[in-house]
C-alpha cells in the first residue's frame, strides 16, 4: 500500500511496462515510480489538462501508450515519455525594497547569501525571490520563514515577501517551494538581515555609556575622596586650632593666676627700694629681684598681648625715636648678663640712620627676644653683634643680632616664627616669643627673619619703614596716641587727704589681703578686709565705707557681683568701687564698667598705683561736692552718678520743685514721700552733694529765687514767699550766706550788669 497526502482517492489507476503507475484523481494526474517511490505531479506544463477521470476508464495500448478518460476528454500517455522527480533547485533573491526603494545586496564573508543592514525604525522590507529551473513556466508556491521569529510564515503564492516590524537584531530570511512531487523543498537562506539599534541602543553608544559611568563613579568615588580628604585637612587645622587655642588658653590663665602672686613681689620689693634709698647694699640685691620680677610681667604680658594681637584689639603706639640710641639702650641692660656669662657684646650702629616711627615697647620686646636668645645659645668667649643698617633705597631700617653660637643647621626659619615652636637645641621656653615677635613686627608694616651667620652662628633680624626726607611716616596706619614714658614713677598722693577716710578691701587670697590691709593702714583712718564678695556686701551695709577695693575672681559672690549690687543698693550705690583683675582686657573692662565699676586696676600693681587711684577716686568726689554747693545748675549725668544714685537726685529734685513754695517741705516730708528712712535721706544726700537735707532744700529755693530776681518784677517778699521760705528774714538770711549779699543787692547789681 502506498502512503501519500497528494490527494484523498483515485479514481483510475493504470500501469505501464516501466513499472511506474499513473493514477487518476477528480482533478490531476500523478505518475509512481517503483523504483524510486517518488510522485509526480503532471500538470499544463507536461501539457495535461485538468481533468476529472473517470473510474476505470483507463486502456493500454499494444505500443506501450495508456489511455485515460475524464469529463473533459481522454488523456493519452505516450510511454516513452520519463518524468523524473524534482532533483532539487536553487533559490536566488531577485529583489529587495525597503520603504518602497531599492536597496543593494552585498556579500557577507562566510554567508552563503546577501546581507544587508536596515534600521530599527523602518516602515516595510520586501523581497523577491526566483527559482532557478529549466521550465521557466513553471507556476511555483514559496513558503518563507525567519530564523528567530516563528518557525514559518504563511504559504505565498507568488515569489515575493513582505515584512513591516522586526525586532532589533540579526535574522535569516530563508525560502523553500512546493516540489512537483508534493513536497516542500529543504530551505535556503536568501538574504542575511540586520536590524540596527537606534543609536542610544548601540555597541559604540553602551560601551560609551559604561566608559562614562565608570568616569563618573570615578569621579565621584575621587570627589568624596577629595571631600573626605578637605575634610580631614579641615579637621587637621581644627585639631591644630584647638590644640594652640588650648595651648594660648592655658597659658593665659596661667598668666592670670601668676598676676596676684607678682604682686605680691612686685608691690613689697617695690616699697622697700623706696624706701631704703640710702641703704646701698640693700639696693644692689633687690633691685635685680625686682627687675625680673618686672620682666616676669612682660612675659605675662606678651602672653596676653598675644590673644589681644589676634583679636586685633592690641594697638601700637608709634612715634618716632632715634633708632640707634634705642638699640644701644636695649642693648646695654643685657650687658652684665653678657659679660658674666662671658660673652662680648658689640655695636656697629649704621650712622646714616636717624628717627624711625615705631612703637618702643613693643620692638623692645623683638630685640631682647634676640639679645636672649643669642645669650642662650652662645658659648663663652664668643661675640654677639648688635647691627644697624639703612637700606640702599633709604625707605627701610635693619636691625640685627648675629651671634657665634650653634646657627640654625638644616632649621626651616619660616617655622621658627610659628607658634609654639622649638627646636632640636630648645633650652626651655614657651615657643611663642618669635611668633608674637613676628605679629609685632607685621603689625608696624615690617619684615623679620633669621637665617645663618657666615662661618657660624646665626643672625636675627627685624625690618621697619623709616621716615620719609619730608619728615611724614613711611607707615600711617595706626593713631597716634601718647606712647608711655619710661621715667620713675611718682604720684601725687595728698596724705591727709586720705587720713579721714575709711576703705574696704574685698580679696580672697589671703597673702594679698593681709598686704593690702597692712600698707593702706599707713595713709587710712580705717582699713577693713573681706575675704569674698559676699563677706565684702555684708561689711559694706555695715561699715559704710568710703571707697571699695575689690578682686573680681573670687568664690561664693564675685567683684562684678559685687559691683552690681552696690550700684543697685541705694544705701551703698554712691561708694566708689576699684576691681582688682588678673584679667585686664577689653570684655572684662566692659563688664565692670557695666556693673558700675569707677575703676580698673590690673594686677600685679604697685601700692603707690593703687593708692593715686584711690586718691584721684576720692578728690573726684570732693570735687563733685565742691561744684554742687557752688553750681546747682549741673545736671547729675555731668556728675558721672551711678545710675541709682542718678535717680534718686532726680525723683528729690523733682519732689522739691513741685512743692517748693510749700513752708512745710522738710526732712519728714521729703522722707516720706521718697519712701526711705530719714537718716537715709540725710546720709544719701549728705554722701553725694557734701550738704545737709535742709542746705541741699535751700539751695534748690536759693537758685529758684535767683531766676525770679533777675527774670521778674517781683517784690522780695512775693519772692520768698514763693520759693517756700517761712519769712522775709530767714530768705534774706539764707541768700546772704550763699551769695554773699542780700536779694535787693543782687537784683540792683544785675541790672547794672
Amino acid at each position: 500500500m502506498i502512503q501519500t497526502g497528494l490527494f484523498q482517492e483515485a479514481t483510475s489507476v493504470v500501469a505501464d511496462s516501466r513499472n511506474r503507475i499513473w493514477i487518476g484523481t477528480r482533478r490531476h494526474l500523478y505518475v509512481y515510480s517503483s523504483l524510486t517511490h517518488n510522485f509526480v505531479k503532471l500538470d499544463e506544463v507536461d501539457g495535461v489538462l485538468p481533468n476529472e477521470y473517470i473510474f476505470h476508464a483507463t486502456l493500454p495500448a499494444k505500443n506501450g501508450d495508456i489511455f485515460m478518460g475524464g469529463t473533459t476528454g481522454m488523456t493519452v500517455i505516450n510511454a516513452s515519455v520519463h518524468f523524473d522527480a524534482d532533483a532539487g533547485h536553487a533559490i536566488e533573491l531577485l529583489d529587495v525594497l525597503l520603504n518602497g526603494l531599492p536597496v543593494s545586496v552585498g556579500e557577507e564573508s562566510g554567508k552563503t547569501s546577501g546581507t544587508i543592514e536596515i534600521p530599527w525604525n523602518f516602515s516595510s522590507l520586501q523581497l523577491k525571490v526566483l527559482l532557478k529551473e529549466d521550465d521557466v513556466f513553471r507556476k511555483n508556491i514559496f513558503r518563507f520563514s525567519i530564523d528567530g521569529l516563528d518557525p514559518g510564515l504563511p504559504i505565498s503564492g507568488s515569489n515575493s515577501l513582505v515584512i513591516n516590524h522586526l525586532p532589533i537584531g540579526e535574522y535569516a530570511i530563508n525560502a523553500s517551494y512546493y516540489t512537483r512531487s508534493g513536497e516542500w523543498s529543504p530551505k535556503q537562506q536568501v538574504l542575511y538581515l540586520i536590524v540596527t539599534p537606534p543609536w542610544w541602543k548601540t555597541g559604540w553608544f553602551y560601551a560609551a555609556l559604561i566608559l562614562l559611568t565608570a568616569l563618573l563613579v570615578y569621579g565621584t568615588a575621587y570627589f568624596f575622596y577629595r571631600k573626605k580628604r578637605a575634610r580631614q585637612k579641615q579637621e587637621i587645622i581644627r585639631l591644630k586650632n584647638k590644640m594652640y587655642e588650648e595651648k594660648i588658653n592655658f597659658l593665659t590663665n596661667i598668666s592670670h593666676e601668676l598676676r596676684t602672686p607678682l604682686t605680691l613681689i612686685c608691690a613689697p620689693l617695690k616699697r622697700i627700694i623706696d624706701r631704703e634709698p640710702e641703704n646701698k647694699s640693700m639696693e644692689n640685691q633687690l633691685v635685680p629681684i625686682y627687675k625680673q620680677a618686672r620682666q616676669m610681667k612682660n612675659i605675662i604680658d606678651m602672653v596676653l598681648d598675644v590673644r589681644k594681637l589676634e583679636e586685633g584689639k592690641d594697638v601700637l603706639h608709634i612715634l618716632p625715636h632715634l633708632l640707634n640710641e634705642w638699640v644701644r639702650s636695649v642693648g646695654d641692660k643685657f650687658a652684665l648678663e653678657y659679660e658674666v656669662k662671658g660673652i662680648k657684646l658689640v655695636y656697629e650702629l649704621d650712622e646714616r640712620i636717624g628717627k624711625v616711627p615705631f612703637d618702643k615697647n613693643k620692638c623692645e620686646f623683638v630685640l631682647s627676644n634676640f639679645l636672649m636668645n643669642a645669650l642662650k645659645f652662645s658659648d663663652s668667649g664668643s661675640t654677639t653683634t648688635l647691627v644697624t643698617a639703612l637700606s640702599q633705597e633709604g625707605d627701610r631700617v635693619r636691625v640685627s643680632v648675629k651671634d657665634e653660637g650653634m646657627g640654625l643647621n638644616m632649621v626651616n626659619t619660616d617655622s621658627l616664627f610659628s607658634s609654639f615652636y622649638q627646636g632640636e637645641h630648645d633650652k626651655g621656653g614657651s615657643g611663642i616669643g618669635l611668633s608674637y615677635a613676628k605679629s609685632l613686627i607685621t603689625h608696624h608694616r615690617g619684615h623679620i627673619g633669621a637665617l645663618n651667620a657666615p662661618g657660624r652662628g646665626a643672625v636675627f633680624y627685624f625690618e621697619l619703614p623709616v621716615v620719609t626726607n619730608a619728615g611724614e611716616a613711611a607707615i600711617n596706619a595706626f593713631a597716634e596716641t601718647p606712647a608711655e614714658v619710661e621715667t620713675k614713677e611718682s604720684y601725687d598722693i595728698d596724705l591727709a587727704f586720705l587720713r579721714k577716710f575709711a576703705v574696704l578691701v574685698v580679696e580672697d587670697t589671703a597673702e594679698l589681703r593681709g598686704y593690702l590691709k597692712d600698707t593702706l593702714s599707713d595713709y587710712f583712718d580705717r582699713v577693713y578686709t573681706a575675704k569674698d564678695g559676699k563677706d565684702g556686701l555684708e561689711q559694706i551695709k555695715e561699715r559704710l565705707p568710703d571707697i571699695i577695693i575689690s578682686d573680681v575672681m573670687m568664690p561664693r559672690m564675685n567683684g562684678f557681683e559685687l559691683c552690681r549690687q552696690v550700684k543697685t543698693d541705694l544705701d551703698i550705690s554712691h561708694i566708689p568701687f576699684i576691681l582688682l583683675t588678673a584679667y585686664h582686657d577689653s570684655q572684662n573692662m566692659y563688664t565692670g564698667y557695666k556693673t558700675g565699676a569707677d575703676a580698673f586696676l590690673p594686677k600685679p600693681f604697685e601700692a603707690d598705683g593703687l593708692l593715686a587711684l584711690i586718691n584721684n577716686l576720692l578728690k573726684q568726689r570732693e570735687q563733685v561736692r565742691k561744684r554742687y554747693k557752688e553750681n546747682n545748675l549741673l545736671t547729675h549725668k555731668e556728675m558721672s552718678f551711678s545710675n541709682a544714685d542718678e535717680s534718686f537726685l532726680l525723683k528729690l529734685d523733682t519732689l522739691i520743685a513741685e512743692h517748693m513754695s510749700d513752708p512745710k517741705l522738710d526732712v519728714a516730708f521729703l522722707a516720706a514721700n521718697m519712701c526711705v528712712s530719714r537718716s537715709l535721706l540725710f546720709n544719701k544726700v549728705k554722701a553725694i552733694t557734701g550738704m545737709g537735707i535742709v542746705d541741699y532744700v535751700n539751695k534748690q529755693r536759693i537758685e529758684k529765687s535767683i531766676v525770679l530776681l533777675t527774670t521778674t518784677s517781683m517784690n522780695i517778699t512775693e519772692i520768698s514767699e514763693m520759693t517756700g521760705f517761712s519769712s522775709l528774714r530767714y530768705f534774706s538770711k539764707v541768700f546772704k550766706s550763699m551769695k554773699g549779699e542780700t536779694p535787693s543787692a543782687y537784683r540792683k547789681q544785675d541790672k547794672k550788669e
